[in-house]
């Protein structure tokens, strides 16, 4: 993108991709639980707009290059995201329960393990849409009960888990209601 017939036209677009770009992800992310998240896309949005406004200034042609860069960045983010996301749920999943498990061994107060019974029969009676939707709902209402301290996994295919950290008996057990 440099300055030429279309004046600043490279520079409104770009503007206009780091706004989708920012309103897509924070839509992604705009649940309390995933602030972190949302700070690699201001810095990424940050990068853009302020290399496009260094290159406005100085007529150079870089709006390009930060723009790739940036966007490179938010795309290996959020792949490194999806790595450890279930896609159906969006709970941690299998690879990050073992991960979670080694690192924070020593903080685990106790596993909740959570089976959903009849997934077959609503895939085979109702359709693998109502199956799926049967899912998202379990991963919802873990979601519910999940804080710093509580982590929820899909480990498989109807297999759930909750992960308590330096948490009571009491709180497990409320926890655990919570989602029955």
């Amino acid at each position: 993108f440099t300055r030429g017939p279309l004046g600043y036209t490279a520079f409104v677009v770009s503007y206009f991709y780091i706004l989708v770009a920012v309103w897509m992800t924070w839509k992604r992310f705009r649940n309390k639980d995933h602030a972190r998240e949302r700070y690699v896309l201001y810095l990424c949005a940050a990068a853009c707009v302020i290399a496009s406004i260094i290159d406005m200034n100085s007529e150079g042609a870089h709006v390009n290059s930060a723009i790739i860069a940036s966007s490179i960045f938010l795309y290996m983010f959020l792949r490194s995201i999806d790595t450890n996301r279930d896609p159906m749920t969006m709970l941690l999943n299998r690879l990050s329960f073992f991960e979670d498990t080694a690192r924070l061994g020593p903080s685990i107060s106790a596993i909740a393990s959570i089976d959903m019974n009849g997934l077959k029969k609503i895939n085979d009676t109702i359709g693998h849409e109502a199956g799926d939707e049967a899912l998202r709902m379990i991963g919802k209402s873990l979601e519910e009960v999940s804080d710093k301290n509580t982590l929820a996994y899909r480990i498989g295919g109807d297999e759930f888990a909750l992960l308590f950290l330096r948490q009571d008996e009491e709180v497990v057990r409320q926890a655990v209601e919570q989602v029955r």
